[in-house]
């Protein structure tokens, strides 16, 4: 009886060791994984920061060269036009600038066409001597 209860416990003990190793094993697994997602969580901050450096930057370079663009042909490089021009890549910011080139060229090109603001004194645009003048403004010497 005595050998069957040494039996016994010493069956005990190795499952209950065996026992402690599982579950070890279990929580240093489990500390694995939360450190692994943690770690997850760390890259994609880290992504997301990259790209968002990245998009800073590019908009910060698509900004000057459209600065410069519009500088060589004598547009204004004020907040608002830059706002129209720049846009996601540089092709599409050289067709927003090649298109508000022609757009206001076509607009000085038309004003230029029409007729001249009336000055102060003038007589828009007609030709009179100053007797027809006095004439048409029933001006009577007495």
């Amino acid at each position: 009886m005595d050998e069957l209860k040494a039996q016994y416990e010493s069956q005990l003990n190795e499952v209950k060791s065996k026992l402690g190793d599982k579950d070890r094993e279990a929580f240093d697994l489990q500390t694995a994984k939360a450190e692994i997602a943690k770690l997850q969580q760390e890259l994609d901050e880290e992504r997301n920061q990259k790209a968002t450096l990245s998009e800073q930057i590019t908009k910060a370079t698509l900004k000057d060269k459209a600065i410069g663009l519009l500088s060589e042909r004598k547009l204004p490089t004020n907040e608002a036009m830059l706002e129209m021009v720049v846009k996601d890549n540089a092709e599409d910011t050289v067709k927003a600038i090649e298109a508000m080139t022609t757009l206001l060229s076509e607009q000085r090109k038309a004003s230029a066409i029409s007729t001249p603001p009336i000055t102060s004194g003038g007589l828009g645009g007609e030709t009179q001597t100053p007797t027809e003048i006095f004439r048409n403004a029933n001006i009577i010497n007495k």
